[in-house]
């Protein structure tokens, strides 16, 4: 069955398929690095987590950068989960920010200013206009039933 893999893949000469093999094994060569950063010991990667690490590793992150993906995870989720640090990772390397300097970039230029659909500065504008506006009701009310008991129709 790993014949018709490496068909699929295009290997089909063994020049292709000693190049194929020499970047698995470059490639494992970084999952140790990338293991301790997230601090899962020194152990195998299972499959699925050697899934999440190949696509960091062919994405070109090193071990620095997954190192803040991770801790961002962390502060986030109060706890590591691979789906979330794989979801900033993607992002990052949609934006081309691959290294801990190029993230530090990211994360200390000044934020778009909030729409106006959201946001918690809105969100205490509202409620300060319906106070008011409760309070206006309420005066009226109350101006309503001063002026009623002083001129008895």
């Amino acid at each position: 069955q790993e014949g018709y893999v490496w068909a699929r893949k295009g290997l089909l000469s063994s020049t292709s398929a000693n190049d194929y093999l020499n970047a698995l094994h470059a490639r494992e060569q970084k999952y140790p690095a990338y293991m301790a950063v997230l601090q899962l010991g020194e152990r195998k990667p299972s499959p699925s987590e050697e899934k999440y690490l190949a696509a960091w590793v062919d994405m070109g992150f090193p071990a620095e950068t997954v190192a803040l993906a991770y801790d961002k995870t962390v502060l986030r989720c109060h706890e590591f989960k691979w789906a979330y640090c794989n979801g900033i990772l993607k992002r990052w390397h949609e934006k081309g920010l691959h290294t801990p300097a190029e993230t530090a970039a990211e994360n200390a230029a000044p934020k778009k200013e909030e729409k106006p659909s959201g946001g918690k500065a809105v969100k205490t504008k509202n409620r300060e206009q319906r106070r008011l506006s409760l309070l206006s009701i309420f005066i009226l009310r109350l101006g309503r039933s001063f002026w009623m008991s002083r001129h008895r129709l």
